[in-house]
């Protein structure tokens, strides 16, 4: 049996990040478990399975790396729909001045969210990479550290890679850089979009495209981010699949269930 992964295409950028989540799920769990289970199905060199293996560690790694980075931009893009709502509303010309006060007030509440979002979602990713937690929340959300964090730990992985010269290594290093690069368009102010004026009718034209351009932003960047999800998904597909020779039952039997799960969320 030798179906690949990457002819069902299981990534698209519509997804929602619950189904993106639940379709990993099962696959990174079959990564997890394969070669323990069917080692016997082995043909390869007792090096070649170690490579194997850390190419499938590897590869989970980043994906569920990327995945945090993903959810975090999807609440984001979330929040600038509303945003977006908010501000044609405030187009309209017969709007009072309570009525602009009123969207004014859920704008600025829709800011503190996103900015509650981009603490939330480093912190997790702070927790996936092992580095110390950012204590305590306030409004605005100002990374006081973070830059010195994420750059002291992204340029230690280029180092090991380039005295392991593994490609693996620098591709782990790209990953949290990429990681990195979402959680600061997670900001309302990066965006663009925390100071949008809606008290006339031709000001909140001009934070509709604001709004607009911020929209743009974020999906670009799920784009990156889930064109590598697909790359590294081919790579456990490889890992997983290429390197048996006579497969056990049990795998196919496993494949096959993961193969129901991935279609039934596509």
């Amino acid at each position: 049996m030798q179906i690949a992964l990457n002819k069902i295409n299981p990534v698209y950028h519509n997804w929602s990040y619950v189904n993106q989540t639940r379709m990993m799920k099962p696959l990174l769990a079959f990564a997890t478990n394969v070669l323990d289970e069917n080692s016997k199905d082995f043909t390869l060199s007792d090096d070649m399975q170690i490579k194997i293996r850390e190419l499938t560690m590897t590869a989970k790694w980043n994906i569920e790396l990327l995945l945090i980075g993903d959810a975090g931009l999807a609440k984001a893009d979330s929040c600038l729909d509303r945003m977006k709502e908010l501000t044609l509303k405030a187009m309209d010309d017969i709007l009072t001045d309570e009525d602009r006060l009123i969207i004014k007030n859920e704008i600025n509440s829709i800011v503190k969210d996103m900015e509650r979002n981009a603490y939330e979602t480093e912190n997790k990713v702070r927790g996936k990479l092992g580095l110390p937690l950012v204590k305590g929340y306030s409004t605005p959300f100002k990374r006081l550290n973070s830059d010195k964090d994420f750059t002291n730990y992204i340029s230690k992985l280029y180092d090991q890679a380039k005295k392991s010269g593994k490609k693996l290594d620098s591709d782990r290093a790209d990953t949290v850089n990429e990681v990195w690069d979402s959680l600061q368009l997670m900001r309302p102010d990066v965006l663009g979009v925390d100071d949008l004026d809606v008290t006339t009718a031709d000001k909140a034209r001009i934070s509709f495209e604001k709004v607009n351009r911020a929209k743009k932003m974020i999906a670009a960047r799920r784009s990156r981010i889930e064109r590598l999800i697909k790359s590294w998904v081919d790579q456990l597909d490889f890992a997983c699949l290429s390197t048996f020779k006579k497969p056990s039952n049990k795998l196919q039997n496993n494949y096959s269930q993961l193969l129901f799960t991935l279609e039934f969320y596509i």
